[in-house]
């Protein structure tokens, strides 16, 4: 695991990173962007090739963030205090159904 270098592209000589837990492709052509799926490149169309930027550009961005020193941690917004606040109603309907429960039984 790491940023060893495991060789160069066969296309066009830049180093290849190397990590045993993902596909080797090439950062600077797209050497094997797909994993040995079919590469034709030669029709590739405006989308296709705006795509194919794109997700190099997540690749790497997601890739260094992986690899770096400090592990990411999960986001706590919007979505963490919802379901924070759905759970908590949850429980504080569950805990009056039972003592209404109680009370009436009583």
């Amino acid at each position: 695991m790491g940023n060893d270098v495991r060789g160069r592209c066969p296309q066009c000589g830049a180093e290849l990173p190397s990590d045993d837990r993902f596909v080797v492709w090439c950062v600077e052509c797209a050497w094997n962007v797909r994993g040995g799926a079919d590469e034709s490149t030669d029709d590739a169309g405006r989308i296709d090739r705006f795509r194919r930027r794109l997700s190099r550009a997540y690749g790497e961005e997601l890739f260094g963030r992986m690899t770096s020193a400090r592990p990411p941690r999960p986001g706590r917004g919007a979505a963490y205090a919802a379901a924070l606040a759905l759970s908590a109603f949850i429980h504080l309907l569950t805990l009056a159904i039972a003592a209404s429960g109680v009370w009436l039984a009583v």
